[in-house]
Order: C-alpha cells, then structure tokens, then sequence
C-alpha cells in the first residue's frame, strides 16, 4: 500500500508542476494588443470645444423631451429639439447625398449616401427622449443646460442619450465642411421613445429600413461605457462593449384562498403560500452561467492590462473558472454578468384586518443571461416554486439578445475597437454583455453584428448619475464624444481596417 501511494502522490506533485507553469507561462507570454496612434488636439482634423460644442449641447437639454409611459411622452418638445438640430445643421440637411425622413412624426432617419455601393452600410442610433426627474432633487436645474465651472454641461440627457445624437451630427457637419463623401453608406436612426420600449420609434425605423431591404454591416447603438475601477486588478480605464443584451420576464403569482373570518384561519393562508414560494426566488436562485456568455471573453481581453497575479487568473479561465464563478457571484454588479437575476417587486393581497385574504399576488423581474431562453427561465421558476396552488402568469417578456460576432476578422469590431483607441488610447477594449435594454432589439432583424457603447469616460460613482440626480457630463469628454464618431465614419470607409492613424490622409 505505502509503496503505491508513492508513484500517484509523484503524479500529482507532477500534474500539479505543470498546471503551474502553464499557468505562469501564459501570464508571462500574454501581449497587449497593437494599437493605433491616439487621437490629439494638435491633429489638423481634431473637432474642437472651441467650436462651441458643449454650448450646443446644452441648448438640446432646455428642450423637456420626457417619455412618461409607452406612446405618452412630450410630443412638442420633441418636435422643437428635431427643428432644432435641421437649423443647426445646415450642411448636413442641404447636401444632395443626405436624405432627412421623419418617421412616425417624432423619431428621425438618416440616409448618407456613399459612393461605393458594393460596401455594406452600417448604422448609428441613438434616441431624442429622456427619463423623467425629480427636480427638487437636483443641485442644478435639471432642463437649464447650464455649464457650471467651464468643465461639466448639467442636464438630463447629457449622457442618456442627447450627446450621441449631438456627438454623431457634430462629426458629420465637420466632414461635410472639408467637402468629404464617404465611400460606404450609412444611417443615422434616433428613436424618440427609447426610454419606453421604443415601440413607436425605432420599431418603425427598423420597419422602414427592412422595408427597403436594408442589410447592416453593423449596428452601433448606446450602451456600456469607460468605466475606470470596474474590474479587479486592472488599474486602466477599461472600455466596455456590449456584444450582447439581457432578456427580461415579467410573470405574475397569484394564490387563490377562500375568505372568512380570521378568528377561524387555515393552516396556510393565500399570503401564506405565496411568501413560501417567494422566499425560493432570491436575487441568485438561478444557476450561475459563467463562461457561457462574454463574461469570459471579457477577462481574457482584459488580461494583458492586469497585475500580474489577476493576470494569471483572467488568461487562465480554464483552470479558475469555479473560483471566478462564486468571486461574480458576491457582488450586486458582476452577479447580474454571470447568471439570470430575479427581483420581487411587487406584492398585493389582503381585504381588512380581520378577514382571511381571497387571494395574493406577486410580480417578479426576470434579467435573462443570453445562455438561456424565456421558456427555460420559466420552467425553472415552476419546478423551483413546485406548489400547484401558485399560478405562474407571464406578463411580458424579451429574449436574450444573439452574441454578436466580436473577432480580428470582425469588420464591425475591428472599427469600434480602433475608434476606441484613438480616442481613449490608455484603455483596454472588453467585449461584455448589456443588463439593460436599448432600442436594438429592433434592428436584430437588420444585422448580426450589433454593439452597444456609449463613448463615455467615467469614474464608478458617476453610474448612479443615470437615470439619477445631477446628469452631467465633462466638456472634455463631450470633445471625446464628436471625435470618437467622426473616427468611427472615417475609420468605416476602409474596406479592410489597419492599425495606423494618419490624419494627413484620411481626407
């Protein structure tokens, strides 16, 4: 017995040698990506604050363009921020090659007309309205557009979504000026009702497009940020890209009782029931999906940018993929990357004091990971939940959005990643997945290749500023914002993308 445990225990300390210098070796071998030279004041082609960009924005932000609920928002507001951007746009709607549509009567549609048609056109989103505010709340008049201290532009809207739409047709008036047509075609869609389904905008957008046959090389639309901090042992802004979007499921449980007295309960009461089968649905409850999704892509594009030990975690997931599972799973933020989320937010049942309850009601929020379906969601909360006296009813629901291809042979990727860098040239670009909802659910249709990115850079505790108090944005990063789309329609002109930056040319 002793001399055979000898060979398995040198077996093992051999295994475990070689895992660890794998481990090591590719820590070691791990390279950042080439990248192109940044993008500076001092280029001929840089679009500058001293153009008046961040007072133009700030005008945009006088306009209350709120969406209240589906097909309720402030229709003449949005119809005087789209005559404000035909005024101040002059190149763009006089140019024989640009076609302006109105569609649905609010959202707009831009058609830019290149000269190669063999190269497929891309698109640019971005939406006109804005969530609604408690104004008492705010340090600064949320509809003032004011610029406090020559630094920041305050506002609802300034970084959801007002400065994509400004940023997008201040990059395009700027090439219009030095006289350029670009050689692939392109669209330019904002939606006027993104923050509420975006049903009567982009839908008919989308529909309008599909209409004419429309096939997208790409679509880019709002959504994840340059977040600094956001990733453990990584000490540069990192830019993430969301490949992907979560689903979402509304269901409803409802408990039927018989009432009477309460003098003479039941053992179980309808609230009763219903509690016990809410106490099941934990934020967690669902499986964790690491590495099913672009979690893991997401690390190992951040891996050249790590300290050395996380770099050893995040270039071997192979071997610590059960260790990065349960660290996601601590907290609120990476918890929602790795897994299908559930939140019970609503609960209602009870008639009087003294009167056993005929019914009770729950609704509960399903966040869906794109590694499952609605139906399998479902099927989990059923078999979780195994009470037959809990009627499971959905109320809505959203599938999870398809993975878009995100590689070096990805044109699509290859234009946003290179954009980034000339604009954001310290960051590491991470491809990631969205846990909120934009309006590019209705361009799946148009497009598999779809990226969600907003080209803002900003610090952790800035992200409660969305949809929160106090919005606002840098004039430094709105001046990031108009050059990282005017690179974005230069960058989409080549048929094939290389990693060089030379403004002398690119005109």
């Amino acid at each position: 017995m002793h001399l055979r445990a000898r060979p398995v225990g040198l077996a093992l300390v051999l295994i475990f040698l070689i895992a660890l210098g794998t481990i090591i070796l590719r820590a070691v071998l791990i390279e950042k990506p080439h990248t192109p030279s940044k993008c500076t004041s001092m280029d001929a082609d840089f679009i500058s604050e001293t153009r008046g960009l961040s007072l133009k924005l700030a005008e945009t932000i006088r306009f209350r363009t709120i969406s209240w609920s589906a097909r309720q928002y402030e229709r003449e507001e949005l119809k005087k921020f789209g005559e404000f951007i035909r005024k101040s746009f002059p190149l763009i709607h006089s140019t024989p090659y640009i076609n302006r549509e109105v569609i649905n009567e609010l959202s707009l549609l831009y058609t830019v007309k290149g000269t190669n048609s063999s190269l497929k056109p891309y698109l640019l989103a971005g939406h006109l309205d804005v969530v609604p505010v408690d104004s008492s709340l705010w340090e600064v008049p949320p509809f003032d557009g004011r610029v406090v201290n020559k630094t920041y532009v305050y506002g609802r809207g300034t970084t959801d979504a007002k400065h994509i739409v400004m940023g997008i047709l201040e990059a395009l008036e700027f090439l219009l000026e030095k006289g350029y047509q670009p050689k692939r075609s392109f669209y330019i869609a904002f939606g006027h009702d993104e923050e509420v389904t975006g049903v009567n905008g982009a839908a008919h957008i989308s529909k309008a497009l599909q209409k004419c046959g429309v096939q997208l090389e790409y679509v880019l639309d709002e959504g994840m940020m340059v977040i600094s901090g956001a990733i453990l042992g990584v000490h540069v802004p990192v830019a993430m890209v969301g490949i992907t979007e979560k689903g979402s499921l509304n269901v409803k449980l409802t408990v039927n009782g018989t009432p009477g007295h309460s003098s003479l309960p039941p053992p179980e009461t309808a609230i009763i029931i219903l509690a016990k089968a809410l106490s099941k649905l934990e934020g967690s409850c669902h499986p964790s999906m690491f590495g099913k999704g672009p979690e893991r892509t997401m690390l190992e594009a951040v891996a050249p940018y790590a300290s050395f030990h996380f770099k050893m975690v995040y270039s071997n997931i192979w071997f610590f993929s059960p260790l990065l599972s349960w660290f996601f799973h601590l907290k609120p933020h990476t918890n929602a990357l790795s897994r299908t989320t559930t939140s019970v937010n609503m609960v209602s049942g009870g008639l009087k004091l003294n009167v056993i309850p005929p019914s009770a009601s729950a609704v509960v929020n399903h966040r869906i990971h794109p590694a499952q379906t609605v139906s399998e969601v479902l099927e989990y909360d059923q078999n979780l939940i195994n009470d037959q006296r809990v009627e499971i009813e959905v109320l809505d629901s959203i599938e999870p959005h398809p993975i878009s291809p995100h590689g070096d042979d990805v044109f699509g990727f290859q234009v946003l990643r290179k954009s980034i860098h000339q604009v954001f040239p310290t960051s590491a670009v991470a491809p990631t997945m969205l846990i909120a909802n934009t309006d590019t659910r209705w361009y799946l249709p148009l497009s598999k290749v779809i990226y969600r990115f907003s080209p803002l850079d900003i610090l952790p505790d800035d992200l409660s500023r969305f949809h929160g108090n106090n919005e606002r944005i840098s004039i430094k990063n709105y001046e990031q914002v108009v050059n990282f789309y005017y690179h974005m329609m230069i960058n989409s002109d080549e048929e094939k993308l290389e990693n060089k930056h030379g403004h002398s040319d690119e005109l």
